[in-house]
């Protein structure tokens, strides 16, 4: 059997015999703390239990919501908590100092100076951002970088 659902027979099964091999034999359920939440698999909204014990997420369960999805969940979904704790994921900012041959991590009261005073001397800019980047993300880039280059192109017109 192959479908898009069938973690959710874990989910159903009343003895446990069935069980998810992302989870299997990984953590014992009494441990967990289910935390209620949002997936971050696609753009639905699924209502899930987070599974988690000292901060670390060991699985995702489905949570009814029948306006959204119901009982279940995709198993895109199910397993798409393992992103977040990619060892190689970059969870601060980078940046490529003049000179330098890699880029290095930073911090915000750096990068975003840099970055405005590059924007306002740039003559076009090109947004690029990843689907993981949330809307609050993408609107404040939009505030902080686009409004500059919009200036400068009202300031070239007169």
């Amino acid at each position: 059997m192959f479908n898009e659902y069938q973690g959710n027979i874990a989910d159903i099964c009343p003895v446990g015999a069935i069980t998810f091999n992302d989870f299997r034999f990984k953590k014992r359920v009494w441990f967990l703390k289910p935390k209620p939440t949002i997936c971050d698999g696609c753009a639905k909204g699924c209502s899930i239990f987070a599974d988690q014990e000292h901060n670390t997420i060991h699985r995702y369960r489905a949570r009814e919501n029948p306006a959204v999805n119901g009982h279940w969940i995709c198993d895109t979904g199910r397993i798409s908590f393992h992103q977040f704790q990619n060892a190689q994921r970059v969870v601060e900012p980078m940046l490529k100092p003049p000179g330098a041959a890699a880029l290095v991590a930073t911090n915000w009261q750096t990068l975003v100076p840099w970055l405005s005073k590059t924007v306002k001397g740039a003559e076009r800019i090109i947004f690029v951002l990843g689907t993981d980047a949330t809307t609050e993300e993408a609107q404040l880039l939009l505030a902080e970088f686009a409004g500059a280059a919009a200036e400068k192109r009202r300031a070239k017109r007169r």
